[in-house]
């Protein structure tokens, strides 16, 4: 009796399933895009509209009303050529981004900033964590440092007091994180196979930057203290001028 052919092992179709899901993230993408437009009280070529309810949209598309909000958003930011241009954008295994990192990149404004972070988080292969940074650092940029104002001081002595404490402050961070030395060894280690760094990349040069334009600020700052000589009575022996000063003199 002949024996039985054993049955044909087929290769795991991954290009098929790359392809499908790649497909499922353009559909899905698309899919908000057209439930933004329709939550939108505009139509894409600017007229106006009634907008269909935030509510009855997310119980449509079985979603949190925030994540409609999220869609109006995307629909009113993006152009349909500008949407185009971002379904278009792969990564080297074929994959488009999808919604959660579009969602990130809906927190820049800079239509120009936007475009190159998504180009670069695309063709980069960046994790959402990758791109997060790299949203948050390119942000940064438009803020002033440190982002909320401080409240300075009326005297004098409490403003350099306060500048003592932050840079008492920033010595003991440096310290902390090992000093130039161990910060470089961990970002020397920082990547694992099969992981992205761009946003590491991005995050770094962004550090750099601004320890510059602290480094600037400081040595320029310390310059013109050094300058400056306190009045009044605080003064040291001979501060006030020649012996033959009379007493009282310097208050003039």
């Amino acid at each position: 009796m002949a024996k039985s052919k054993p049955p044909e092992v087929r290769p795991f179709p991954t290009l098929d399933l790359a392809s499908a899901r790649a497909r499922e993230k353009i559909a899905t993408l698309r899919k908000y895009y057209d439930l933004g437009w329709q939550a939108s009280d505009t139509a894409p070529d600017g007229t106006a509209k009634t907008p269909e309810p935030l509510a009855d949209l997310a119980a449509e598309a079985e979603v949190e009303e925030n994540t409609i909000r999220k869609a109006l958003r995307f629909a009113t930011t993006y152009t349909a050529d500008e949407l185009d241009e971002l379904l278009a954008l792969r990564h080297a295994d074929g994959q488009p981004l999808n919604w959660y990192r579009v969602r990130l990149l809906l927190q820049v404004k800079d239509k120009a900033v936007r475009a190159e972070l998504q180009r670069e988080a695309a063709l980069g292969g960046w994790s959402q964590r990758d791109l997060a940074a790299a949203v948050h650092a390119r942000q940064g940029r438009k803020k002033s440092p440190g982002g909320r104002r401080f409240a300075v001081p009326e005297s004098p002595k409490r403003v350099l007091g306060r500048l003592t404490e932050l840079s008492d402050s920033w010595l003991r961070f440096y310290e902390d994180i090992g000093e130039e030395g161990g910060l470089a060894a961990k970002l020397r280690s920082a990547k694992k196979p099969g992981e992205s760094t761009a946003g590491l990349k991005h995050a770094r040069r962004e550090a750099v930057d601004r320890l510059r334009a602290l480094q600037r600020a400081a040595s320029k700052l310390a310059d013109h203290l050094e300058e400056v000589e306190p009045e009044g009575k605080g003064k040291g022996p001979g501060a006030g001028g020649s012996k033959g000063n009379k007493p009282g003199a310097e208050e003039s």
